[in-house]
């Protein structure tokens, strides 16, 4: 049996699917929501660009939708060394593989157009978009943080952070996870350690997503998830509609032909003589 650094995929993903939770509060996700909705007749491409996202309608509160799904794909992504012999713990974990990913982030946002382009800055879908790339960013160094802090047995002990400008391995000594078994992992020794380790996990990172979902759920039911700019296009479309000349009444066929404003016949007509 072969103790390795902590958390599991479970761990880590679970620390992804929070970081997801806590960035993207109002709706199914940042990635479901950048197209905003088609523009109005006489409406500028930059107040398009401030338009209230599709995500501010929201799905059924406490749902986990594809960007919850990638932010937890990412927290373990720097685990797939295990299939490359004698890579474990390097390349995938530094810091160097962090900003790889956030360049990778910019330019996915940067080739759909939603980070830079004319009028885009300060515009809320780049917000939106930058969300995006902070919250992959954070889902994949989270790995890094949270094996840093777990026990490692296992000669050399870390993860090389600096790789590849430095090969010293980092381990903080908290040993705040415990070891899983990767080898004989279905024998009664590797299952019971797995076991272990897993409820440990759930104690220490599952009270944190579990917040964080919760939060997000709150927000999705109440009243704040139409947002102010919901509130704001719904009171121009009021005033629209009391400005709009053709809601105005019109006058009867009966007063067509009488004098002044009034409807009824005018009694300023002249007397007979």
């Amino acid at each position: 049996m072969i103790l390795a650094s902590m958390p599991s995929p479970i761990g880590h993903a679970l620390a992804g699917a929070a970081i997801a939770w806590s960035v993207n509060l109002r709706g199914p996700g940042p990635l479901s929501t950048l197209d905003a909705r088609p523009q109005t007749p006489g409406s500028t491409p930059e107040a398009a660009l401030n338009v209230v996202p599709r995500w501010t309608e929201g799905p059924s509160p406490g749902s986990i939708d594809a960007f919850t799904l990638l932010c937890a794909f990412l927290a373990a992504a720097p685990d797939l060394d295990l299939f490359v012999p004698y890579a474990h713990r390097a390349g995938t974990h530094s810091l160097l593989a962090v900003a790889v990913v956030a360049i990778f982030s910019i330019i996915a946002m940067t080739v759909t157009g939603r980070v830079t382009g004319p009028g885009r800055v300060g515009s809320r879908r780049a917000v939106i978009a930058w969300q995006v790339v902070l919250a992959c960013t954070a889902a994949y160094a989270s790995h890094l943080f949270l094996d840093w802090l777990g026990a490692d047995d296992t000669p050399p002990r870390g993860l090389q952070i600096l790789w590849p400008f430095s090969d010293r391995w980092f381990i903080s000594d908290l040993d705040l996870f415990r070891g899983t078994a990767r080898r004989d992992v279905f024998s009664a020794l590797s299952m019971r350690t797995n076991a272990l380790a897993l409820v440990q996990e759930i104690a220490i990172l599952g009270p944190v997503a579990l917040a964080a979902w919760l939060v997000r759920r709150r927000a999705l039911a109440g009243p704040s998830r139409v947002g102010s700019g919901s509130v704001l296009a719904s009171k121009s479309r009021s005033r629209a509609r009391t400005c709009d000349p053709s809601d105005r009444p019109q006058p009867s066929d009966a007063g067509a032909g009488t004098v002044g404003t009034s409807d009824r016949p005018d009694h300023r007509a002249a007397r007979p003589g």
